[in-house]
């Protein structure tokens, strides 16, 4: 069950149907789809990651585009000893409406294992201002709730090493009301590079081994 437990946490740890005043044709700004950012996230199909985690290689594609609720995601679908594990959904869009950081370029989650994350969970907050955000959501029966903090740190994995990594960081995030701690470092272009997790003395690295981008 711990173990469970931990790969879901894992995999909580990725733009929302428009809203229109009373003149249709105009659209409150936070409402917009979102821009593109500096930062990119890899999300065409047919891109695929290798991971490592301790002794096992297990793969992470994006085999193609399904709509969650109204939202269109990204399928990403994870690949271990030649069977499938898990998949889960992302998008980027903005933070929902009465969510800390509400209407911010972010990339969200939006669901794991069939399982609709209410609301979506921001990932990854885009602007390079936004250090910090809380979550407060509900996924697989699962209770989500802490601060995310992000920074910047080089990092060195299998793949390369990066210069200025976006570092996020959740130290107080509780899982059904299970301590977690957590670290995630993405690279722009890349996606996730390396995740740390802890959770009641078990401990998980996962480290990028390369990247396929869909010609």
């Amino acid at each position: 069950m711990l173990a469970r437990t931990l790969l879901l946490a894992l995999a909580i740890l990725t733009p929302h149907a428009l809203s229109q005043d009373k003149d249709k044709d105009k659209v409150k700004d936070k409402d917009k789809p979102a821009k593109a950012e500096a930062f990119v996230f890899p999300l065409k199909v047919g891109t695929v990651w290798t991971y490592r985690v301790a002794e096992n290689i297990y793969f992470l594609k994006v085999a193609k585009l399904e709509t969650v609720g109204k939202q269109e995601c990204a399928r990403l679908e994870m690949q271990m000893n030649g069977k499938d594990v898990s998949f889960e959904h992302l998008a980027a869009g903005r933070v929902g409406k009465d969510q800390d950081q509400e209407g911010t370029p972010a990339i969200l989650r939006y669901s794991f294992e069939g399982k609709e994350a209410t609301p979506a969970i921001p990932v990854l907050l885009l602007p390079a201002d936004k250090k910090a955000w809380k979550v407060k959501c509900k996924l697989a029966d699962k209770d989500l709730e802490g601060t995310f903090i992000k920074s910047e740190e080089d990092v060195k994995v299998p793949a390369g090493t990066y210069k200025k990594a976006v570092k996020v960081t959740a130290k107080n995030l509780k899982v059904n009301g299970v301590d977690l701690s957590i670290s995630y470092w993405f690279v722009s272009g890349v996606g996730m590079v390396k995740q740390e997790a802890e959770m009641a003395g078990s401990k998980v690295v996962i480290e990028l081994e390369r990247i396929e981008l869909p010609k």
